[in-house]
């Protein structure tokens, strides 16, 4: 049963976010009118460049730059939202996983479409790798498109023949841009999802798995969280990934939240206690795989 915090946020949404008939500009404006948050006094952002893309280090509380660190890929439909726009949330993952977080601000479609962005993370990662960071101290996470870009990210690198980081988490990942079903819930339409894979993809087939990867072959990938609402649509897509990285031998772990929405992750500051939930079983998953915290030397 979900908490009575989480039911009254609920209540107050009317279903209007991701409507996919909506025009580019309504569509950015409605996602843009949820980011943007002030961050807390206690927060430390820096904007940096890593493999010349430019980047926020953002660190919440008593985290120490040199510890662990979070490269972070923003959700915002691939079209809304600068990093600026997205600092309150790599605080809250800085925060709630006791992590550097390395944000990565990519271009947004459709001025920049594939593979622009997937470029440019990868650019990213390895420039941080070139700062000195450890591969094994590193976990890739995303939210809703992020998410899925952590996926073909990795994917990416691992074609390449780039050290792997040490684990990925999703967060609600979009991994199907090629489905167009009028599967929805309050803050997620499968049909408006397909729409901006079209402005991201350009002219790219959105079956390729460097943009769908459901579509993917996942072996030598790190192990992967994936963690979505149990209403998402997405959750359905992160169920076939877990079920494809598995037989290929890789280390999955599939987390759905009963009755949670998509992007449920992003009601933690908000106080609800489902979502603070799922980021504690997403630190305990980072601390297993990328080693916990260590005294700054």
């Amino acid at each position: 049963m979900p908490s009575d915090l989480y039911n009254s946020i609920l209540d107050s949404l009317d279903g209007q976010l991701t409507l996919p008939e909506d025009d580019l500009a309504t569509a950015k404006a409605k996602m843009e009118a949820l980011h943007g948050h002030p961050i807390a006094p206690d927060t430390q952002a820096e904007w940096t460049e890593y493999g010349g893309v430019r980047c926020a280090v953002v660190q919440a509380g008593d985290v120490t730059e040199g510890d662990r660190y979070l490269l972070y890929f923003r959700g915002g439909a691939f079209i809304a939202a600068d990093g600026d726009g997205f600092l309150f949330y790599a605080e809250m993952l800085s925060r709630q996983l006791n992590a550097s977080v390395v944000m990565v601000d990519y271009a947004l479609a459709p001025a920049h479409v594939f593979p622009t962005v997937l470029n440019q993370l990868c650019d990213a990662y390895q420039g941080l790798l070139g700062s000195g960071v450890p591969a094994e101290r590193i976990t890739f996470i995303g939210d809703s498109c992020g998410g899925g870009l952590v996926l073909t990210s990795l994917l990416q690198l691992r074609d390449r023949g780039i050290e792997l980081p040490a684990c990925g988490i999703s967060l609600c990942g979009w991994f199907d841009l090629a489905a167009d079903s009028d599967h929805k819930d309050p803050l997620y339409r499968q049909a408006y999802s397909h729409k901006r894979g079209l402005d991201y993809a350009g002219d790219a087939d959105l079956k390729n798995p460097l943009i769908s990867p459901v579509f993917a072959d996942f072996h030598g990938l790190p192990p992967l969280l994936l963690q979505a609402g149990g209403v998402d649509p997405t959750s359905a897509h992160a169920e076939i990934v877990h079920r494809r990285a598995t037989q290929s031998g890789v280390t999955s772990t599939l987390d759905i939240a009963p009755e949670m929405v998509h992007g449920f992750h992003g009601f933690t500051n908000l106080g609800v206690p489902e979502s603070a939930a799922a980021l504690r079983r997403a630190r305990s998953f980072m601390d297993g795989h990328c080693g916990p915290p260590q005294a700054h030397k």
